[in-house]
């Protein structure tokens, strides 16, 4: 049913002026539902365009396009999850903290988090002892993503009494490295100072409520009940050299949070729709007004002091970095702030910030010198990330009277020559010299990952345990032609990790996604989270079997100045090293 709906032309809206000044018309929308058709998407999209006119007034549209992943169409009030769109936020409630002046101990920019949050220590004893509020928020501690460090069943307080495991790749302040975790940490400032309040209903009770943005949460529970939340929409069964041949299948919504949110709030876990994203557009351009009453709700220089750029961050638009030098020369270098980035499109002054969690993303941008907002939150679980830059770029061309430049065509021929897929294995591939795949099975820690990794071993021509049966029932995640070392993992980005032999100590790595169909034929599909790692089994000094991961599991930043780990050991040389316990 999801296939039928895909090209659906059912258009829900409103409009705050006459149709004369609208950026949405019929062209645009043909761009935008071709967009969609071009990417074979089963999915929809929520669209916010906000523009301030020489009188004054505004002109405001909220569109909805294709399906919400559930049989019905996307409309303007269709709540999507919003993913690191939500750090504006958590960088705008940081700031409301340090602009409130009743607010005890008193904080700035450049309080040392090892001032006012318990428990903090890094592995770097120089960021340890100096990071700041601002190092944090625009991610230049020297620490790396470490994106599955984190677990369904964690908190902020448990987050931080890991952090001192985890590997840096950088030095303190060298260079740019995207991180949830330390805005996990400035969400916990409303708890540890005398506001006392869970970040979530702090940013609905100061940001929210003022602005009117009545159905934006944190809280699955309060999404799911209003009837307007979307489903992810993935694809079963992908090939990149065949796009359309793909089975859609709706997603379980990612996560499960209440009122109180969770440590993921202030980092990705934000729900909205295009109505209130065009309101919270209007309050960016009118520098933190309310556009209705024009009531200050966000000080001027909260604003101003979030888009000021700190680190140089490349790595922030995919489309640049995937595209030919045609593409490339479009866009300036890119700055970030605190949730906010900053760079140039065909000459024209962009800030923005997008967000991606499992079946959503978004892209919340605005042009501050030409008066503009425009905000599209998708439900395409593989490719969305791709179509929300497509999408707001070929919007901006449109409103600003340029020429539209197809970013389709060089995106996706990019993914499709630089797909990797793990070496093949040899066909006499040699046992690992620590033992038998079979002898490697049980329990592995790493100190820094919340998640244990059980791995159960799956050989071919031989009976997998019980237990190992009932992980795999069902599930297409074992090529029975290669051994492969399985476990689970309670993480909010992946359900297994699959360790599949190569040649003697070395086993390909990939981090999988397994979700269910409702089809009883084929209850289950998976989908790869990320390129392929490597992992390599040793025994340590004291005779303990482990294995190291390299090959950027932990998730490191693309910039000049982050370089692998090195040392005489694997476990010297591993991002992340599991021992057996």
């Amino acid at each position: 049913m999801l296939r039928a709906l895909l090209f659906s032309s059912a258009l829900f809206f409103s409009l705050s002026t006459s149709a004369a000044q609208n950026v949405l018309t019929t062209e645009v929308d043909t761009f935008i539902e071709g967009t969609l058709a071009s990417w074979f998407s089963s999915g929809g999209v929520g669209v916010a365009v906000v523009r301030q006119l020489e009188d004054g007034t505004w002109n405001v549209e909220t569109k909805g396009y294709g399906n919400r992943g559930d049989g019905n169409n996307v409309t303007a009030d269709t709540l999507f999850a919003m993913g690191s769109s939500s750090k504006l936020f958590g960088a705008l409630t940081t700031g409301l903290l340090i602009a409130n002046e009743s607010v005890t101990p008193r904080i700035t920019l450049d309080t040392k988090i090892a001032d006012i949050i318990p428990g903090w220590q890094l592995a770097d004893p120089v960021a340890s002892e100096q990071a700041t509020i601002v190092d944090l928020a625009s991610h230049r501690t020297g620490l790396p993503g470490h994106l599955l460090s984190y677990t369904k069943e964690d908190n902020v307080t448990s987050i931080i009494e890991r952090l001192r495991y985890l590997k840096p790749s950088a030095g303190f302040r060298e260079t740019f490295q995207y991180s949830n975790i330390f805005y996990g940490v400035l969400s916990h400032l409303t708890e540890v100072l005398s506001t006392n309040m869970k970040f979530a209903r702090y940013a609905k009770q100061h940001l929210f409520d003022p602005l009117g943005m009545s159905s934006t949460t944190f809280s699955y529970q309060v999404a799911k009940s209003s009837g307007n939340l979307a489903s992810g929409v993935g694809r079963d069964n992908l090939s990149l050299a065949d796009l359309g041949s793909a089975i859609p299948r709706a997603m379980p919504f990612w996560a499960n949070d209440t009122e109180d949110g969770s440590y993921m709030s202030g980092a990705g876990g934000m729900i909205s729709n295009a109505k209130d994203t065009a309101v919270f557009l209007q309050t960016l351009l009118l520098n933190g007004q309310n556009p209705s009453t024009g009531e200050t709700i966000i000080p001027a220089g909260v604003i101003d002091a979030v888009t000021t750029g700190i680190t140089v961050a490349e790595d922030m638009n995919i489309i640049k970095a995937l595209g030919p030098p045609e593409v490339k020369s479009l866009f300036s270098p890119t700055v970030y702030g605190a949730g906010q980035t900053t760079s140039t499109y065909r000459g024209h002054v962009v800030i923005q910030h997008g967000g991606d969690v499992p079946g959503f993303h978004s892209q919340v941008s605005r042009l501050p010198y030409d008066k503009l907002g425009v905000a599209v939150l998708l439900n395409d679980h593989e490719f969305g990330a791709y179509m929300r830059d497509v999408l707001v770029y070929g919007i901006i061309d449109r409103a600003l009277g340029l020429e539209p430049v197809d970013l389709t065509t060089p995106t996706q021929k990019a993914l499709i020559s630089g797909a990797k897929q793990p070496t093949s294995r040899p066909s006499d591939a040699p046992e690992p010299s620590v033992g038998t795949i079979s002898s490697l099975v049980g329990e592995y820690k790493a100190p820094g990952y919340g998640s244990s990794l059980k791995l159960c071993a799956f050989i071919p021509n031989e009976q997998p345990t019980e237990e190992c049966q009932a992980m795999v029932a069902g599930k297409p995640i074992v090529d029975p032609t290669i051994p492969t070392l399985l476990a689970e993992i309670s993480s909010p980005l992946a359900t297994h990790i699959s360790l599949r032999h190569f040649s003697g100590n070395y086993f390909n790595l990939t981090s999988l996604y397994v979700l269910p169909t409702g089809d009883e034929s084929r209850p289950f599909w998976a989908s790869s989270t990320g390129n392929p790692r490597l992992a390599e089994f040793a025994m340590d000094e004291s005779g303990v079997v482990g294995f190291g991961i390299t090959g950027n599991f932990w998730t490191a930043g693309g910039s000049a100045g982050t370089r692998e780990p090195v040392g005489d050991t694997v476990k010297d040389r591993a991002e992340v090293y599991y021992s057996r316990s």
